[in-house]
């Protein structure tokens, strides 16, 4: 909750995002998308990797604000990770075509597919399937990452009245087991 939260904060402009993307993101015509190089000031294993479909997006769109949006939440998505090492992936997939993924790996092992938007953890986010807006839970999944079997903690995302994408944490169930 407190992700989605402040994902919704800095696309209303309630918080004040302090790091931007508009120089930072790079053409990958591999893959015909986007990605996000590091930032200055970070190290590479302190950001999350964006990888997106189609064009740089321009600076003022509504693309760019949710990637800069995902780079305001990295604090949170490494402060879930750090407090639980078993969690493997924290991540934003937007309606827009893009994903933030923490921690970082290289575009060369994930990069955004247009499936992406056909998980659960996006369609179940999705306003004609969750119109109250709820945290939810997927049913178990085999990671495509190697992972092993796990389900997902997720919210949809919103700007006022639009749907922008939904924000999740992965939950092996492995871990799950032990919490049980």
């Amino acid at each position: 909750v407190a992700m989605r939260k402040t994902a919704e904060q800095y696309l209303m402009g309630r918080n004040r995002l302090t790091r931007y993307s508009k120089h930072h993101l790079h053409p990958i015509a591999s893959h015909n998308g986007y990605t996000l190089s590091v930032l200055p000031g970070y190290d590479e294993s302190e950001i999350c990797s964006i990888t997106g479909a189609g064009p740089v997006p321009a600076a003022n769109s509504v693309t760019a604000r949710e990637i800069d949006m995902t780079i305001g939440l990295l604090p949170l998505f490494q402060t879930v990770v750090a407090r639980n090492s078993d969690t493997p992936w924290v991540y934003y997939t937007s309606k827009n075509r893009f994903t933030s993924l923490y921690p970082r790996v290289s575009p060369k092992v994930f990069f955004y597919s247009f499936k992406s938007l056909e998980y659960d953890v996006f369609t179940m986010a999705l306003p004609k399937r969750n119109p109250q807006r709820k945290v939810f839970w997927t049913p178990p999944y085999l990671d495509e990452a190697g992972m092993g079997m796990m389900v997902t903690v997720a919210a949809p995302v919103y700007e006022a009245d639009q749907f922008r994408g939904s924000v999740a944490i992965d939950i092996t169930l492995s871990k799950l087991g032990l919490l049980l």
